[in-house]
């Protein structure tokens, strides 16, 4: 009688996987405020220094600029008026300044986010660094009635 001995390497490549999909988000994240800094209005540059790139979960991450509130107009640059519609933003200090800075910094980098994904999935590397075919790859047995199989 033969024996098949299957050697489960799934939850490694599970590990990988989210290893992997986790720093495309933390990529498209950091780009996306990169980006954004270049949009953002600027007459100091106070509020283009405070940009930063949180974590919440995983899969989660959140850009911020002026996160505590200390410059008080980072929401009034973004959306281009204040919070009751009043005073609306009819010039920026730069050429490249625009409202909705962040929104459209993440749209465009979003647009390209499937080239990111693809980039970081080409290849997941396998624990023995080979790129034989998968079929070559079974674990060469001691007897003809054992075979070993890895997926």
């Amino acid at each position: 009688m033969t024996e098949i001995r299957v050697i489960n390497h799934l939850p490694e490549f599970q590990e990988q996987l989210e290893a992997r999909a986790n720093m495309v988000l933390k990529q498209l994240a950091e780009d996306t405020k990169r980006y954004s800094q270049m949009k953002v209005p600027k007459k100091t540059g106070e509020l283009r220094s405070t940009a930063e790139v949180e974590q919440l979960s995983p899969t989660h991450y959140r850009i911020w600029y002026d996160r505590y509130g200390d410059l008080g107009y980072a929401a009034y640059q973004e959306f281009g008026a204040r919070a009751d519609g009043s005073h609306r933003i009819q010039n920026h200090t730069k050429a490249s300044s625009m409202t909705h800075y962040l929104r459209f910094s993440g749209e465009r980098i979003g647009k390209s986010a499937t080239k990111y994904f693809r980039a970081a999935f080409k290849r997941i590397p396998d624990n023995k660094s080979t790129s034989a075919p998968k079929a070559a790859r079974r674990k060469p047995t001691a007897s003809k009635k054992e075979t070993d199989f890895e997926f």
